[in-house]
């Protein structure tokens, strides 16, 4: 499976710049994570420390407005789609909110788990 992980992070405009080593490195420490259908990942203007790749499902990205019943679309995501890596390498705040329209398997990766492979 890590395999399978590599081409994915090899897609990944934040690790293209990164060698097939470092790449194999990444994809031993992402996790796997199932969503259900309108689990939300992240809420807007939080805290956020994990990138996300679509393996299977869908996942909008919309702003908040007043409600959840306000919110506004803006895009909608599907396998191979990556999403939240402002927060992993800028260390900035969700600028949208992130809901699965469908049950979802996700590849995680975790800030502080990337930082210590840059590191190395």
């Amino acid at each position: 499976m890590d395999r399978e992980y590599q081409n994915y992070l090899h897609s990944v405009s934040i690790f293209a710049d990164l060698n097939d080593e470092e790449i194999a490195k990444i994809a031993e420490i992402c996790e796997e994570r199932e969503a259900l259908r309108d689990d939300v990942l992240f809420v807007e203007h939080t805290e956020g420390d994990e990138l996300f790749i679509i393996l299977e499902g869908e996942v909008t990205i919309q702003l908040e407005l007043t409600s959840e019943e306000d919110a506004m679309p803006l895009i909608t995501l599907q396998k191979g789609d990556v999403f939240g890596e402002l927060s992993v390498v800028d260390d900035a705040p969700r600028s949208a909110t992130a809901r699965c329209l469908t049950d979802c398997h996700l590849l995680v990766l975790k800030r502080d788990d990337f930082d210590r492979v840059m590191e190395s």
